[in-house]
């Protein structure tokens, strides 16, 4: 079995644009105005893939479900 296919489910599942199969995780960097990460996918192609996401947006969604999980206890 390939070991692609068994990516955490953490991991995004990222296909390749260009040639259809799954990408690996590369790395994870801290974006240029240090907000939030950037996580890099290569592909064996050589294509590259760039996701980014604020770190600061997905803290105020979990304290956004969190507090209307509370509000649906009481």
């Amino acid at each position: 079995m390939n070991i692609r296919t068994k990516l955490h489910p953490a991991i995004p599942r990222v296909i390749c644009p260009r040639c259809g199969t799954t990408m690996r995780l590369a790395g994870i960097e801290p974006d240029d105005i240090g907000r939030g990460e950037v996580t890099v996918f290569d592909c064996d192609c050589g294509f590259e893939y760039r996701m980014s996401a604020s770190v600061r947006e997905e803290e105020r969604r979990v304290r956004a479900a969190e507090e209307r999980a509370y509000a649906v206890a009481d």
